[in-house]
């Protein structure tokens, strides 16, 4: 997985769990340079030392909410949620948590 990254040029790496509409959380490629490709780490620790915080936006709210917010807290990516985004994760947990009120 590491080479992958490391071969795709991003520099930010969602990471899903199970399903691509289900985000759970952000890797930066600068926090994995470090890791040896050769060891068996799971994501979901590489998540809980390096990951970041998933923001969402209503797909409805304005541009300049948006780019306020993105400024506000010198966020670079946030996700898009419309009406078919998952409202739970896998587990069943409320996605709620991760959206950003207009």
């Amino acid at each position: 997985m590491l080479l992958e990254v490391y071969k795709s040029g991003f520099t930010r790496i969602p990471v899903y769990d199970e399903e691509p509409d289900n985000i759970v959380g952000i890797l930066y490629a600068k926090d994995l340079i470090l890791v040896d490709p050769d060891d068996d780490i799971e994501v979901n620790t590489l998540l809980t030392f390096h990951g970041r915080e998933v923001c969402a936006v209503d797909e409805d709210m304005t541009l300049d909410k948006v780019l306020a917010f993105m400024k506000k807290n010198y966020n670079h990516m946030l996700l898009v949620e419309g009406p078919y985004t998952p409202k739970e994760d896998a587990r069943g947990t409320p996605m709620s948590s991760r959206q950003v009120s207009a």
